[in-house]
């Protein structure tokens, strides 16, 4: 690999100048022929493994310690990996063809400078490249197996992302991934997709990463915001699901999350969320039945939830406790909101 060393300078000038080429093509495609166009189109996705496999993220970095060395030392490397990044997000005509926004720490720092110093801006583009990949994935499938497989990939490694900062709450881009709205049911809905057809075999490995990033996301703070939600999106649809919860891999963050719902019952938001999301579950009768590790949690779940309901409704129909202050309403402190 030395002779690669010594040519890496020239092969610089020409991803250089081959970037040039695609931002072009980005920029008239819709002059391009359609032949021109999808041939065009192949050199972005290109340059990025490219520069992946220079970089050393090819599973044989001992052999290329050399060769990584003098590209990390190269200016404007990492600089035009972040624009990658970046621009594929803001392109909403384009197919992903990212697949490194996990590789490296300097990587967040890049990205937050590259947005001028927003993180907020950065978690928007984390979630946008999720929301696209998706939304290209549920429009094309199966049309076009090979890309497919090529956008899946892309996703997973988005999701990645959003994971090792969820589990890293030092970062300076956590608190801003924990707000950014919509993306628990943005999560939720993805593995309800690929619980339906035509994914078969299921992507077991989709709904295992949702089920994860939910778990760094409640278990860093398991508060009532954060249930609700999880309640509010297609959590419990999912896990109800036959393919879902028939196997021990996603058992640990189910009963995780499931444990905390049921903690979490004495609020009576959470209780009639609960209470009206297993009520338009009930179909999945196989669960009665079953003894898949998740399916008894669940059912265990439905238990609390009517026992917590029915003690509930016995209290709210009974006479006012002799307690209760002359039949006035006090103020609740602020720690047991919701109930």
């Amino acid at each position: 690999m030395k002779w690669m060393v010594a040519v890496w300078p020239t092969i610089w000038i020409w991803i250089r100048l081959l970037n040039e080429r695609a931002i072009h093509v980005r920029e008239t495609s819709s002059l391009l022929s359609e032949p021109q166009s999808a041939a065009d189109h192949c050199i972005h996705p290109t340059l990025v493994n490219s520069v992946l496999f220079f970089l050393g993220y090819n599973g044989k970095q001992s052999v290329l310690d050399e060769l990584i060395t003098a590209v990390n030392g190269t200016d404007g490397v990492w600089q035009m990996m972040v624009t990658w990044w970046i621009e594929e997000a803001r392109d909403e005509r384009g197919a992903m063809g990212f697949y490194a926004c996990a590789i490296d720490p300097e990587f967040e720092r890049l990205a937050t400078a590259s947005c001028g110093g927003s993180t907020k801006e950065v978690a928007k583009i984390a979630f946008n490249r999720i929301a696209h990949n998706f939304h290209w994935l549920r429009l094309h499938v199966p049309a076009l197996a090979r890309e497919n497989e090529i956008m899946y990939s892309s996703l997973g490694r988005d999701f990645a992302f959003v994971i090792t900062i969820f589990k890293w709450p030092s970062s300076a881009l956590y608190q801003d991934l924990r707000a950014h709205p919509g993306w628990v049911k943005l999560l939720t809905d993805i593995s309800f997709h690929f619980l339906a057809p035509p994914h078969s075999p299921m992507k077991r490995d989709a709904i295992g990463v949702t089920m994860t990033v939910l778990l760094a996301y409640i278990s860093r703070a398991p508060f009532y915001e954060e249930l609700v939600e999880l309640l509010e999106s297609r959590f419990l649809d999912v896990i109800s699901r036959r393919d879902a919860v028939s196997g021990q891999d996603l058992k640990d963050d189910c009963d995780y999350l499931i444990n905390r719902i049921r903690m979490f019952l004495v609020y009576r938001s959470i209780m009639r969320k609960t209470e009206r999301c297993l009520r338009a579950i009930e179909g999945s009768i196989w669960m009665k039945a079953s003894n898949a590790p998740v399916a008894t949690i669940f059912l265990d779940l439905r238990e609390s939830s009517k026992f917590t309901v029915e003690a509930y409704n016995d209290f709210r129909g009974g006479p006012p406790p002799i307690f209760c202050c002359g039949n006035k309403e006090v103020r609740r402190p602020c720690f047991i909101r919701g109930l």
